[in-house]
């Protein structure tokens, strides 16, 4: 072996070295654990918000939710902010999952001739409010929930927000399905006096408003990293971003897209990516950030390789199925 090998062989050892001292430090790293409370605010996205269902899992598996005394949400970040408030971390999943195309997408012919416009009804979604969220546990709770709204007027967009705490019923189903009521594909909602539709239209990340409660812990959850939120004005704040680590889709195939393959799978990234930020954020490690790119990609891979399998299944199900019903046909 020549002196080259042999420095070559010295600089292959030393970076297995360093890697298994990385891993050491990782194990023994300290946990940061700032004061205060936290806030978690719900972006929407549509379809898209089942993203969100897995970053909840992701909260419970990290004993947040005691630390979480506010949430704020746009759309269906609105819908999502009162899912967690029922403080059970798999019953966003099991909403997500018993949500269907035509559960949020009902076209109701008597809505088209009524003056406004919008052709999809919201039953759809009142009755998944009124089946699994327990209002009277809202109000026991302690967790501030505020949602967002938009009123156009003269072609302007204005916000308004809401705390939900404070309202009564049916106050609250009817501020939820304005919160989500995208124009053209769903009538506005008359309240106040004033015609409201979805509020991501003039804020789809509504921060502003946990900022403004006081909280400087905030997580933000949104359904796209290029719409990401621009936090470079909170000085004083601190913030765990979790975004998509893979794009979502657009408006047809990713806001409009309630499919279940597609449903699960944006609650595994969910959950996934949330799981890396929050320790990224609560360990004071800086080889799990350098990792971070391989295990993003070693996430993603065994989430394919997950549905993948589930596809082989689904497929050999179906061909048992088509069989046994072939047999069936002759044994008669």
């Amino acid at each position: 072996m020549d002196n080259n090998e042999l420095q070559a062989k010295l600089r292959e050892l030393d970076e297995k070295v360093k890697a298994s001292m990385c891993g050491m430090e990782h194990s023994k790293s300290t946990a940061v654990v700032p004061e205060g409370d936290f806030a978690v605010c719900f972006g929407g996205g549509g379809g898209k918000g089942a993203y969100e269902a897995g970053v909840i899992k992701a909260l419970a598996k990290y004993d947040m939710f005691k630390r979480i005394k506010a949430v704020s949400g746009a759309s269906i970040g609105a819908l999502n902010s009162m899912l967690y408030n029922m403080q059970d971390p798999e019953l966003p999943e099991k909403v997500w999952k018993d949500i269907k195309f035509e559960t949020v997408f009902e076209a109701d012919p008597s809505l088209m001739f009524n003056g406004k416009p919008g052709f999809f009804n919201r039953k759809g979604l009142v009755d998944i409010l009124n089946r699994y969220i327990d209002l009277d546990k809202f109000y026991a709770g302690n967790i501030s929930t505020y949602i967002n709204t938009t009123v156009i007027s003269d072609g302007a967009k204005k916000e308004n927000y809401y705390k939900l705490n404070d309202l009564p019923k049916d106050e609250i189903i009817d501020l939820l399905c304005a919160a989500s009521a995208l124009p053209f594909l769903y009538e506005s909602v008359t309240y106040e006096n004033q015609e409201m539709v979805d509020g991501g239209l003039s804020n789809n990340i509504p921060v502003e408003v946990l900022y403004h409660n006081g909280y400087r812990h905030i997580i933000v959850v949104g359904c796209g990293r290029k719409n990401a939120k621009d936090l470079s004005g909170y000085k004083d704040a601190d913030f765990i971003e979790i975004y998509p680590s893979v794009y979502l889709g657009d408006l047809i195939d990713g806001t409009l897209n309630y499919s279940k393959k597609d449903i699960l799978f944006r609650i595994e990234l969910g959950y996934r990516d949330a799981l890396r930020a929050l320790k990224l954020y609560f360990t004071d490690d800086p080889c799990y950030k350098e990792q971070l790119p391989l295990l993003e990609q070693n996430d993603l891979n065994e989430i394919k390789a997950k549905f993948r399998y589930m596809d082989i299944s689904d497929r050999v199900s179906d061909n048992m199925k088509n069989l046994t019903d072939m047999i069936s046909k002759y044994d008669k």
